[in-house]
């Protein structure tokens, strides 16, 4: 939650073994979604995400196949 949005990145269909390298912000004001921009990183889950006060911070879990993943991204939501 950025104050303003609701940002959500990655994850996993029900029953996992798959992961996404998408995501959208959900803007309440507005009652709309929008996707985010291309990801630099590769699709993962049970990864960890937590929000600086500027920007989204993904890192680690894991890629589809279960495959661990030591790398990450930012996402600034205002650039």
């Amino acid at each position: 939650w950025t104050g303003d949005a609701m940002i959500v990145w990655g994850g996993s269909p029900p029953g996992g073994g798959l992961g996404y390298n998408d995501g959208a912000s959900y803007k309440l004001a507005d009652d709309r979604w929008a996707e985010l921009p291309e990801s630099p990183i590769s699709d993962r889950y049970r990864h960890a995400a937590l929000w600086t006060g500027e920007a989204m911070v993904i890192w680690g879990g894991q890629g589809g196949g279960g495959q661990g993943q030591n790398d990450g991204a930012l996402f600034y939501p205002d650039h």
